[in-house]
């Protein structure tokens, strides 16, 4: 059991810098405004709430025209982060990513990398 233990600690901590943690529990006493997004959901963790849901159209025309203005098309730039998705899930905790298939995991990640990008740009 210490050995396993230990293994799996050191293969957690191997990751650490990959890793997109939540907020730690020690600090949710603070006020929401900084824990609970107002404007967007990027990632997992929020996905899916009631009052984002008015970006999500934002990101779909965010993800065309950043396909459009790279010269690549939707299907290239999705096909591109679908390789990677078992790659991108392991950055996340497993419950956070637990409810999501393959294919619904890259749909986010495609549609919020486009947004993020298209919004730096």
């Amino acid at each position: 059991m210490v050995r396993n233990t230990s293994e799996r600690l050191e293969a957690n901590f191997s990751k650490l810098g990959t890793m997109i943690h939540r907020f730690r529990r020690g600090l949710r006493g603070i006020n929401e405004r900084y824990i609970i997004p107002s404007f967007v959901s990027l990632g997992p963790y929020h996905h899916g709430s009631p009052h984002l849901q008015e970006t999500e159209e934002v990101k779909h025309a965010a993800a065309h025209y950043f396909c459009e203005k790279s010269g690549h098309s939707i299907e290239e730039v999705y096909d591109k982060i679908l390789s990677i998705v078992t790659e991108a899930r392991s950055c996340y905790a497993n419950d956070a990513v637990a409810n999501f298939t393959n294919s619904e995991f890259a749909v986010m990640m495609f549609l919020d990398g486009c947004y993020l990008l298209h919004y730096i740009k």
